[in-house]
């Protein structure tokens, strides 16, 4: 697939975008060629085009990229999303200590230097907004920054993989791997040591999966949980046999009535 032009203004999508796409169509008939990550059908916006606030309304609903969570919105309102394409999403996440220790400069590690962290690509400012001010150690930092985004990428995936079809068609992971030893959204660092959310990706991502969709905030001590239970499945044939079998534990495992 080509894409033309990530997250472009309505400046950029009659200039600019239409005339890359134009080109790009020309060169190279073998591929599927999109405008930009605005996924839209060639004819879909001859109206809004010619309105900005229309086209940015329109953008939200139609945009590839989904940073709730991070960039905006809280993680709970990934209901509202219903993108037919999704190509960026997920939130940061610190390597392993050993791969800080391997990638910044050991008078930056700790306590950190946060100019030489940021030269390598942590967003402290967005961290902050979404966990509040980091730990008093690296340890510490570290593990709840990679269950953050690991939390982040199993509510993205699962709520866009019960909406299959309805429209979402497809989720690209963002990123598997980095090429340059930074701090990013990678699952992957640049040492090729997984962080947690890699293990979740791993499930989310398989053919047949069940997830449970918690439509309340109740919590069980008060009333009881409103959750549905869904059964994804991405083979082309289905499993007539199959049983699905669950239950509900506490916080100290024991089973709940």
């Amino acid at each position: 697939i080509w894409c033309c032009h990530s997250e472009p203004r309505l400046h950029d999508w009659l200039g600019l975008t239409r005339a890359v796409f134009r080109r790009v169509t020309e060169l190279d008939s073998s591929r599927i060629v999109i405008k930009a990550s605005v996924f839209a059908p060639a004819d879909e916006l001859s109206n809004e085009e010619q309105d900005e606030e229309a086209f940015e309304a329109y953008e939200r609903t139609a945009l590839t990229v989904s940073w709730v969570g991070w960039y905006w919105d809280r993680l709970d309102d990934i209901e509202k999303y219903n993108p037919r394409f999704i190509s960026e999403m997920g939130a940061q996440a610190v390597p392993d200590v050993q791969s800080l220790r391997e990638m910044l400069p050991e008078g930056a590690l700790w306590p950190p230097d946060w100019e030489v962290w940021k030269r390598h690509g942590f967003q402290l400012d967005v961290y902050r907004q979404n966990l509040g001010d980091p730990p008093e150690d690296l340890e510490t930092l570290v593990a709840k920054s990679q269950r953050y985004q690991a939390r982040v990428l199993k509510a993205h995936i699962e709520a866009y993989r019960r909406k299959k079809y309805r429209p979402v068609n497809s989720v690209i992971q963002f990123t598997l791997t980095d090429c340059a030893p930074v701090i990013s959204w990678s699952v992957v660092d640049f040492f090729g040591r997984p962080k947690a959310a890699y293990l979740v990706l791993r499930i989310v991502m398989q053919p047949v999966l069940v997830s449970i969709q918690v439509r309340s905030e109740t919590s069980v001590h008060a009333a009881p949980v409103d959750v549905n239970i869904w059964v994804i499945n991405d083979y082309p044939h289905g499993f007539e046999k199959a049983v699905l079998a669950w239950e509900a534990l506490g916080p100290d495992g024991e089973r709940l009535q």
